[in-house]
C-alpha cells in the first residue's frame, strides 16, 4: 500500500480525482501497473513476510479475527468468498456489492494491484505495486480460516 501524506490528500488534483473514479483507475494503472503477477506466473509466497506486510500495509483498517476494523472489514476467511457479503457490521460501497467477486488468488492480486482499476467507485484507494509483496500478503490471507 502507497502512504499518502495529507497535504496531497487535501489538493485540488486529489479532490479532482477523487470525483473522477475512471481517471483514477487510469492514473493508477499508468504508475503501478495493472498487470496480476500471481495470475502470470508462479510466485514464490513467504507467509511470514505476507504476514508482516499485511499488518504494515493493510493493519491499520482491516483485521484478521472475527471483528470487523475500524474503516473496514475483516479480512479473516476472505480466500474463496464473494467480496462485498461478508461483513454484517461494514458497509460496503455500492461499487463493491454490485460487482461482488469471489476473491481468488488472482482477483486478490488484480485488487491489491489496483482497486479502483478492477472496481471503478469502490472505497479503498491503496495499492500494493510490488508483485511480490501481493503474493506474500495473499498466502497469509489463505492461512487466515
Amino acid at each position: 500500500m502507497i502512504i499518502v501524506e495529507r497535504s496531497i490528500l487535501t489538493s485540488s488534483l486529489f479532490q479532482e480525482i477523487r470525483m473522477k473514479p475512471i481517471m483514477l483507475s487510469l492514473i493508477l494503472s499508468l504508475g503501478f501497473g495493472s498487470t496480476s503477477a500471481v495470475a502470470q506466473s508462479n510466485l514464490p509466497a513467504d507467509i511470514a513476510k505476507g504476514a508482516t506486510s499485511f499488518k504494515a500495509r493493510c493493519g491499520a483498517c482491516h483485521t484478521v479475527t472475527s471483528t470487523d476494523g475500524a474503516m473496514a472489514p475483516t479480512l479473516k476467511g476472505v480466500v474463496g468468498t464473494k467480496a462485498g457479503t461478508r461483513s454484517k457490521t461494514f458497509k460496503y460501497s455500492p461499487a463493491m456489492q454490485k460487482a461482488a467477486p469471489v476473491w481468488t488468488m488472482s482477483n486478490l492480486d488484480k485488487w491489491l494491484a489496483s482497486p479502483q482499476a478492477m472496481i471503478p467507485g469502490s472505497r479503498m484507494m491503496t495499492v500494493v505495486p510490488n508483485p511480490q509483496d501481493r503474493a506474500n500478503i495473499i498466502a497469509f490471507l489463505k492461512t487466515q480460516k
